[in-house]
């Protein structure tokens, strides 16, 4: 007999927003200044919803750019209240002074998406 162990995903990955600061190439927003944001009630309540029904326990936020989303230290502190260990994908151009007040916030570790050091190729 051929017994199956199934592994169900318990991280979410979640874009925020469209928002960018630049115009990549490679990039389908191509640097879409308009933002179109994810509203923070809907998000929590499918947020609850993978928790509680099939066990998430990660959410990683990306974009465009997570960093641009209006209220996003406000979202990271729901979803650590919610039990949540937050991520966050990021082109890293941001205030370095807004980190403290984001991993206040909740954030637990960041990934930077570093695709060129070659202005010509971003």
């Amino acid at each position: 007999m051929i017994k199956f162990n199934f592994c169900l995903p318990r991280s979410v990955r979640v874009k925020l927003n469209s928002g960018c600061q630049y115009k990549c190439k490679f990039c389908h927003q191509e640097g879409s200044a308009k933002t179109l944001d994810a509203d923070p009630t809907e998000l929590m309540k499918a947020l609850r919803i993978l928790k509680n029904s099939l066990g998430f326990y990660r959410v990683h936020f990306t974009g465009g750019e997570p960093t641009l989303y209006r209220k996003f230290a406000d979202l990271l502190r729901l979803t650590k209240r919610s039990g949540f260990i937050n991520a966050l994908t990021t082109n890293g151009q941001f205030q370095s002074e807004q980190l403290p007040s984001l991993e206040k916030a909740g954030l637990d570790s960041i990934n930077f998406s570093l695709h060129t050091l070659d202005p010509m190729l971003s």
